[in-house]
């Protein structure tokens, strides 16, 4: 009889997608493989029993310094050790007859056994691209001479493989030295090299039909006869509203998991319990994400408190959060209009846990944060208080680092900004009550609430990102109406620290050039008075801190160290005013076009994302 292995490589982290996969594994196709094996390198012994719940699985570990030797550490710092478990699946020819790697971003909605009928002819089998979207150029950012690279394109996301590759050890030594020979030019590292290597090999492969095995989500004609529905780029099951709801059957799967879990974590009394504070003011478009990343963790001992703002959507709200089963879940509507802080300070006394961690109802916690900052929590005593590292996603892209790491940097670091990022934060809860703190009435609640807390207790931050941050254009910090008042109490924050910690009373003009938030212009002329008045007030800082000793001196000395503003010469100036006087009708001709410019493209822009939000608006509502 023949002996097959469904093979799938993924890290702790994808342990629930890898789970969902199962599930629908299970569920459609009766038994037609000999074993599945897992490869990864940090699966816990906990979720591996709780996988080995679904279906008996075999795991394979494999460590960085597995592959030292075959491919430069350089080389494998530039990507994720799961990366490479695509070549090392040629091993398992060694003892089976067929292996049939798969991708876990995917869903099984019919029977797959079929797949066991491809690579007998050739030895190698796999999807092929649609010729008009991708080639094999699109794996990388160079062409590499030595290859077609405008051949169709193989997909990696499902492949299978038989001992009718004679030289399969070949294979995977070539892969390991073609990634060194070319990863500065990769895109997609496995998929390209394996596009190379096809070539290399003159390996005749097997189509398998692409819309039938690899259909994407967007598909949906195609999708109706498909026994596969492939997410492969950005929007997954996971991350993505409308995919999951053309596909039903991801949620369904994920709440069998989720019971089997929640069975093993929730509420253990061996744990500690975490409550998860979140709440929700009228819109719910992205509370799927966020819900899911918290029920994903890989710490499962939590609560998931979700506050529900007394407003004309509350009802509705509350309706639609009802379709998530999962025990851990509490849903604590207000009775009356309470505002932000309020409601969080309600969702506090509400909770059961020793821990409180913060989430808003559009981010993702990433899966390990939780256990991570726990661990970190368990390990340092004196800190009450440790965010992490954040980034941005949505209509905004890029990484928020905090370079403030430590209690001592953080607590100077307050006196001029806010260095922690609020919905990432995870807090003992025993030390608010012990110090009688909860948030106030500011639009800079967080802010106030670190600048309070520092009196009594340490706040940290881990040097690691754990929180997806969405900038979707309806952030309260990105409203202009609320810009002014958020500023205002950004000050007044300020002013407390500087008053209560150093015994200074600060003016209007000293927080301004002091904050941090916004660009701060003024006159060239201005420069000597500025800089008299801000060398003074470091001096103030320095000496004041000396004698009370609230904050590490050292690094005050260095955070506080007056560095002079230079002022353009006289004769500069004059020769700027000469040249502006001459050339203003130019430059103001100049500006004028290229102003109205930029104002016709940005509002090209906005109003191509009104159009398109309004018309998504409108399909929801005929749904």
């Amino acid at each position: 009889m023949e002996k097959i292995a469904i093979a799938y490589g993924i890290t702790n982290s994808y342990v629930p997608k890898l789970a969902n996969t199962l599930i629908g594994l299970t569920r459609h196709s009766k038994k037609f493989w000999t074993d599945i094996v897992v490869y990864n390198n940090d699966i816990t012994d906990e979720n591996k029993k709780l996988l080995n719940k679904i279906t008996p699985c075999k795991f394979i570990n494999v460590e960085e310094q597995d592959f030292i030797g075959k491919i430069s550490k350089s080389r494998i710092e530039m990507y994720s050790v799961a990366t490479f478990f695509r070549f090392e699946m040629f091993n398992l020819l060694d003892d089976y007859d067929k292996i049939i790697w798969s991708d876990v971003d995917v869903l099984y909605i019919k029977d797959i056994s079929s797949l066991a009928k491809f690579g007998d002819k050739t030895g190698f089998a796999a999807t092929f691209a649609k010729p008009t979207q991708f080639k094999v150029i699109n794996n990388f950012y160079d062409l590499i001479n030595e290859y077609d690279m405008f051949a169709p394109m193989i997909n990696a996301g499902l492949l299978v493989i038989t001992k009718k590759l004679e030289n399969y050890h070949e294979l995977k030594n070539w892969c390991y030295y073609a990634t060194n020979k070319y990863s500065k030019s990769l895109n997609w590292l496995d998929q390209g090299i394996l596009n190379l290597m096809i070539q290399e090999f003159k390996i005749d492969v097997e189509p398998i039909d692409v819309e039938l095995y690899h259909c994407h989500p967007t598909m949906l004609k195609e999708s109706k006869k498909a026994y596969i529905i492939h997410a492969y780029g950005s929007s997954k099951f996971w991350n993505d509203a409308t995919t999951a709801k053309n596909f039903p059957e991801w949620d369904e799967n994920n709440n069998k998991w989720l019971s089997i879990s929640s069975t093993e974590n929730s509420y253990d009394k061996n744990k500690d319990l975490i409550s998860v504070l979140m709440s929700v003011y009228e819109r719910y478009d992205y509370i799927d994400e966020a819900i899911m990343s918290i029920l994903n963790q890989t710490y499962g001992n939590f609560e998931l408190l979700i506050n529900i703002e007394k407003t004309k959507s509350q009802d509705k709200i509350i309706k639609y959060l009802s379709k998530f089963k999962d025990k851990r879940i509490r849903i604590l509507p207000n009775k009356e209009k309470l505002g932000f802080a309020k409601s969080l300070n309600y969702l506090i006394d509400e909770s059961k846990g020793k821990y409180l961690a913060r989430m808003d109802d559009d981010d993702i916690s990433l899966p390990t944060r939780f256990e991570k900052e726990l661990k970190f929590l368990k390990r340092y005593p004196k800190i009450g208080i440790v965010g992490t590292n954040a980034e941005f996603f949505g209509r905004g892209t890029g990484k928020w680092f905090y370079k403030h790491l430590n209690p001592e940097e953080i607590k100077v670091a307050l006196l001029r900004s806010n260095p922690v990022c609020h919905p990432s934060v995870m807090i003992r809860k025993d030390m608010l009550d012990k110090n009688n703190i909860r948030y106030e009435e500011f639009f800079s609640e967080d802010y106030q609430l670190w600048a309070r807390c520092i009196k009594h207790f340490d706040i940290a931050n881990i040097d690691e990102i754990l929180l997806k941050y969405r900038s979707s254009g309806q952030n309260i910090t990105q409203n202009s109406s609320s810009e002014e008042k958020i500023d205002k109490s950004v000050k007044d924050t300020m002013k407390m620290q500087f008053k209560e910690y150093l015994n200074i009373d600060i003016n209007h003009n000293l927080l301004e050039l002091l904050q941090t938030r916004r660009h701060v212009w003024y006159p060239d002329e201005c420069t000597n008075s500025i800089n008299k008045l801000m060398s003074n007030f470091f001096e103030l800082v320095k000496r004041n801190n000396k004698e009370i000793g609230f904050y590490d001196q050292k690094i005050i000395e260095r955070e506080f160290s007056f560095k002079k503003i230079k002022q353009k010469t006289t004769v500069k100036l004059k020769i700027k005013k000469v040249i502006i006087f001459f050339t203003k009708p130019i430059y103001n001709s100049i500006c004028n076009i290229v102003n109205n410019r930029i104002w016709i493209n940005n509002q090209y822009i906005e109003n191509r994302l009104s159009y398109l939000d309004n018309k998504i608006e409108k399909i929801k509502e005929k749904k």
